[in-house]
């Protein structure tokens, strides 16, 4: 990958929106495949330019929709994980976000954590709760983990938040 910096004073680099780009984007790819071939945007997005990344990206599995059933799995138990997929999986089907549609580590959209503080306890055998406090965009915040172990593993069971003085949990999102 090729770093590439940018000036203030520069146009960036890549802008699909912008009327030049969209009369003419043969000049706007060319210059990326010169000068950034793997460029990141403002919004944190890569756009790959020749053909060489983009038959990487093409191949590599952690860029598919299988990666992110994976790393779901990973992370929760099998039948949240499965009710967590299929959400996406239809969603997708009809361009929609997911019922799932903030960070359920953090009951938010948007995040800047500055500090945290995790507490697990046993709950029983092959349970266990972690109580997860932090400040968020500047506001006091709790989560707690329901754990369970999987095989040899722990994975998380559910999610719970307080909004408004009341529990809501991950997994009730999925249960209708």
């Amino acid at each position: 990958m090729n770093e590439h910096v940018q000036t203030a004073t520069n146009a960036p680099l890549f802008d699909p929106l912008s009327p030049e780009f969209i009369r003419n984007p043969y000049p706007y790819y060319e210059r990326l495949r010169t000068t950034d071939p793997m460029h990141l945007t403002p919004l944190g997005a890569f756009v790959a330019s020749r053909h060489a990344e983009v038959s990487l990206v093409l191949r590599d599995k952690r860029f598919g929709k299988e990666h992110v059933e994976r790393t779901i799995r990973r992370y929760f138990e099998p039948t949240l994980a499965t009710l967590m997929a299929k959400d996406q999986q239809a969603a997708a089907k009809r361009n929609e976000v997911g019922l799932l549609d903030f960070d359920p580590f953090l009951d938010a959209q948007d995040w800047d954590v500055t500090a945290f503080d995790i507490v697990v306890s046993d709950a029983a055998v092959g349970k266990a709760k972690a109580t997860v406090k932090f400040v968020n965009e500047g506001q006091a915040r709790a989560i707690v983990l329901d754990l369970v172990q999987v095989k040899n593993a722990w994975r998380i069971y559910d999610v719970t938040w307080q909004r408004d003085g009341k529990a809501e949990t991950l997994r009730s999102i999925f249960v209708h």
